[in-house]
């Protein structure tokens, strides 16, 4: 999936990622890369194509795995295919933190109950948004691929 439609260069400056995964059965790991302008309209959107662990890769990347899934095979792509520089990035699990040693964006971790503190520590670089809604849209967005897939 592409660009919703073309940023301003203003746009550019203010925008904010919005980085998940979301857990297919069937299908296995899929990863979402939502960028929003300050009010929440969409600037870009990027997904994944499933992500499947192997036996090989549970046995050998043990306890590891999970931050290698989530941070080099799932967010540095999807950040490193964004034609936008968001001025911060919000991930929704621990494991997606795994991504901050794939890029040199700044990476927040958007906890239940946590945005209060992170408004406070990133006020400037957030939009005047809730801060759960994007993760929404994300996984609404790819169960809808799945769904046309």
């Amino acid at each position: 999936m592409g660009n919703p439609r073309h940023a301003t260069s203003d746009e550019a400056a203010e925008a904010v990622g919005f980085l998940a995964a979301v857990e297919s059965p069937p299908h296995g790991l899929f990863g979402g890369y939502l960028l929003v302008d300050q009010i929440g309209r969409p600037l870009e959107f990027h997904c994944t194509t499933p992500v499947r662990v192997s036996r090989a890769q549970q046995i050998l990347y043990g306890a590891t795995l999970e931050g290698h899934l989530h941070g080099r095979q799932i967010g540095g792509p999807l950040l490193a295919a964004s034609s936008l520089a968001p001025r911060i990035v919000l991930v929704d699990s621990k494991a997606m933190m795994h991504v901050t040693e794939a890029t040199p964006l700044p990476v927040a971790l958007v906890e239940p109950g946590g945005e209060e503190w992170l408004r406070e520590a990133h006020g400037e670089l957030l939009p005047a948004i809730d801060l759960a809604e994007p993760f929404e849209r994300i996984r609404a967005a790819i169960h809808e691929a799945q769904r046309h897939g």
